[in-house]
C-alpha cells in the first residue's frame, strides 16, 4: 500500500488528505483518497471517505502508540450536517499506529458493528519513504 499525505492550496491549513493506492497481483489497483480535518470546537478529528460520508475520531497516544477510535459516523450534505445513528453505521472503528522502530510501524484497523459483530480487519507492517 502506497500513502500519500498531502496539502491543497485551496484549503485551510487544518486540512490534510490521505491517497491510499492498495495494490494486488492480478486486481486493479484500488485507490482511496480520504480528507481530514480538525473540528476544534469537539476536538474531534473528521475523516470524510467521499460523498459527505465520514466520521468523527478521537486519537490518544498509550505506549509510544497511536490510537484513533470513532465516536460517531456523519454525512455532511448541502450544508446539512447529519449524525446517523450506529445501527446505520459501519460500526465502531479501532486503529492502532504502532511504532517499530526508524521508519517502521505497524497499523491495524477493525471496524466492528453492535449487531454484525466483525465488519472489517485489515493489518500491515510498513516502511516510511519520504518523497
Amino acid at each position: 500500500v502506497d500513502i500519500d499525505v498531502f496539502h491543497k492550496q485551496n484549503h485551510p491549513k487544518s486540512t490534510i488528505f490521505k491517497r491510499r493506492n492498495y495494490r494486488f497481483n492480478r486486481y486493479k489497483n484500488i485507490i482511496f483518497t480520504s480528507k481530514m480535518k480538525l473540528d476544534t470546537q469537539k476536538n474531534d478529528l473528521l475523516e470524510y471517505v467521499g460523498m459527505g460520508l465520514g466520521m468523527a475520531l478521537q486519537t490518544h497516544v498509550k505506549n509510544g502508540n497511536l490510537y484513533f477510535e470513532s465516536r460517531y459516523y456523519f454525512w455532511d450534505i448541502f450544508g446539512l450536517f447529519i449524525k446517523l445513528p450506529d445501527i446505520l453505521s459501519p460500526g465502531k472503528t479501532n486503529l492502532i499506529h504502532m511504532n517499530m522502530g526508524e521508519d517502521r510501524f505497524k497499523i491495524r484497523i477493525e471496524i466492528r458493528h453492535r449487531l454484525f459483530g466483525l465488519m472489517f480487519i485489515q493489518a500491515g507492517e510498513f516502511q516510511s519513504v519520504i518523497k
